[in-house]
């Protein structure tokens, strides 16, 4: 969690400063006692009030509001201030009243309390009292306060609106180019997924025409199978006979071994290999 604080964009920021900071109790919506902080009539923007309190109130978020002071004075004028030196963290809100002419131009009581304005949205604290003193006849050097100056709270408010406005339309461009990217990516692995789908319809085939293959030398073998088992049934000699009717030659003789005989052939048809494998028979003498 950040405890750093940042300044909210749509107010007058970075000009003022005070090293007294008063609560606004969150439960009871109560500013505290203001002391220190003297207000003479006949003052114009010399006094900086801050204030502090919860960023979050029931879950909604006070620093998208438009924070203003709304102030009557001992002889009932009343006008609206726009907040300035608005900050932020991560669990408070902090900003201030630059305490106008207007305000002080009455000896007497002061009453203010703040505002957080939005879209079918208001919060309001409860109001606080602070006392403005004599000024050597300030009032009846500072003029009569003019008429409420609404088209100054409405061009603050539109400033607001406008600040909200391009941060968004900020957010949406960044929103863009990575919505951009994404598609890319997309493209990407979707040639990826088509070329997979290629070589595997590929492998798929061979096994296939192998599977096919392999069908037909089952056949053959079991064909061959089928003809070596017929041989072997319809064979009714025995091996040693085999073997003695080889030990008897051309010319009647018989012979003690196979190898006798086919030695004895040979020699019997003058018969020989030569140096380079061959059969040669050798010519009469």
């Amino acid at each position: 969690m950040s405890m750093e604080y940042e300044w909210v964009d749509g107010y007058e920021n970075g000009t003022y400063t005070d090293d007294m900071i008063f609560e606004v109790d969150k439960d009871t919506k109560q500013l505290q006692v203001i002391t220190n902080q003297v207000l003479v009539s006949g003052e114009n923007k010399s006094q900086f009030i801050r204030f502090q309190m919860p960023r979050y109130y029931d879950g909604i978020d006070l620093s998208t509001k438009n924070i203003q002071i709304i102030y009557i004075t001992e002889s009932g004028f009343s006008d609206i201030n726009a907040a300035i030196c608005v900050e932020r963290n991560d669990e408070n809100l902090r900003f201030g009243w630059l305490v106008p002419a207007a305000a002080s131009y009455d000896v007497g009581v002061l009453s203010f309390s703040i505002e957080f304005v939005g879209d079918d949205y208001v919060l309001k604290t409860r109001v606080t009292d602070v006392e403005v003193f004599d000024g050597l006849n300030g009032g009846e050097i500072i003029p009569e306060p003019e008429e409420q100056n609404w088209y100054i709270e409405l061009q603050q408010r539109c400033d607001y609106v406008l600040n909200q406005a391009n941060t968004a339309k900020e957010a949406a461009a960044g929103s863009a180019t990575n919505a951009a990217g994404s598609a890319t990516d997309a493209a990407t692995i979707k040639t990826a997924v088509d070329n997979t789908k290629t070589l595997i319809d590929a492998v798929l085939t061979s096994l296939t025409a192998s599977l096919e293959q392999i069908g037909l030398n089952k056949t053959d073998i079991i064909t061959l199978t089928g003809r070596i088992d017929q041989a072997l049934a319809d064979y009714d000699a025995s091996a040693e006979t085999e073997i003695m009717d080889a030990r008897v030659g051309h010319n009647g003789v018989t012979y003690n071994t196979m190898g006798a005989a086919i030695r004895g052939q040979f020699d019997e048809l003058r018969l020989y290999v030569d140096d380079d494998g061959y059969i040669c028979q050798s010519e009469s003498t």
